[in-house]
């Protein structure tokens, strides 16, 4: 058989294949360090985690995310009736998606969340998700309490899986199943489980990549200044800092501070802004004597700001 031939027939055998045996083939071509495929198995020798053809795609996509992970932070992968589980040094959690690889090295590798302060302080976890970055607030030592907001359902329940995974944290950290807005509102919004850290008061509006499967998800919002407050007084005395990643929910509550100021005690606030240029968040920290920096990501319509309040 001449190599022409022979390419052409390896060819149209790979087209042929399912998309979850594309991809494993061009891994294990790739990274054939790193994965083995036959017999439809796929091994990730690295990890010492085998999966049969068709299962856990999400670890096809996300094998980069799985391979810095474990490299540079200690992490393992098991698999636990039916689970995936993330073992790390600090927390473990349950890991459904792609999404969560890329938000876990978001946090623990890229260090997006990181901060110094001088005592102990309050985090506020504005956009809570699977609760990956309150379990990384807890796990520091200059972190006295942990208070998180996620409004969909199917995410908080994965959250509240993760903080069960984690008792020596959990009791650091407070789980509330409601979003934080100007004025206290009920919504019925479009939901994709395989994109739920993308998912926010607009529903999916924000999610580029393929979707398989919408719901709807009704979800509750509480005013941001009265929970704030309800934080500031069980801890009379401490500073607060805030991250919030709410998919742009965030224009929505700092009409409060906009209106009202930003209460005194939170001193850093680390925010992704979505879909607008963030020159309005900007001036309403800046008038409220916040020094700021912004980030812009790859595609200009989303970023981070890193805000501190001058004393």
């Amino acid at each position: 058989m001449s190599l022409y031939k022979l390419i052409k027939k390896n060819l149209l055998s790979i087209i042929s294949k399912t998309t979850w045996e594309k991809k494993a083939i061009w891994l294990a071509a790739d990274y054939p360090e790193y994965i083995s495929y036959g017999n439809r198995l796929l091994t990730f020798n690295f990890l010492n985690l085998e999966i049969k053809a068709g299962e856990y795609e999400f670890l096809l996509d996300g094998f980069d995310y799985l391979r810095q992970l474990n490299k540079w932070g200690g992490f393992s992968f098991i698999i636990s009736n039916g689970i995936v589980n993330a073992r790390g040094n600090d927390f473990d959690a349950e890991i459904q998606t792609a999404e969560e690889l890329f938000i876990l090295k978001e946090i623990l590798l890229n260090k997006d969340y990181n901060f110094q302060a001088l005592d102990r302080v309050v985090v506020v976890d504005i956009g809570m998700n699977v609760g990956l970055a309150s379990l990384y607030f807890a796990s520091r030592e200059d972190v006295e309490h942990v208070y998180g907001f996620e409004p969909f359902k199917p995410t908080y329940k994965q959250c509240i899986r993760n903080m069960n995974k984690n008792k020596n944290l959990a009791n650091k950290i407070t789980a509330n199943n409601f979003g934080l807005s100007h004025n206290r509102k009920a919504l019925e919004v479009d939901y994709n489980f395989d994109n739920k850290g993308q998912v926010g008061i607009h529903g999916t509006g924000l999610i580029r990549s393929s979707m398989k499967l919408i719901t709807k998800e009704k979800i509750e919002l509480f005013p941001i200044l009265s929970e704030i407050h309800k934080i500031i007084e069980h801890h009379l005395g401490m500073d607060l800092v805030c991250k919030i990643d709410c998919e742009g929910g965030e224009y929505d509550f700092f009409e409060s501070f906009s209106k009202c100021g930003i209460p005194d005690p939170i001193k850093i606030i680390m925010m992704e802004w979505h879909r607008k240029a963030p020159n309005e968040l900007l001036s309403i920290l800046k008038r409220n004597n916040f020094r700021a920096i912004t980030i812009y990501g790859d595609r200009q319509d989303v970023g981070m700001i890193y805000a501190f309040k001058e004393s």
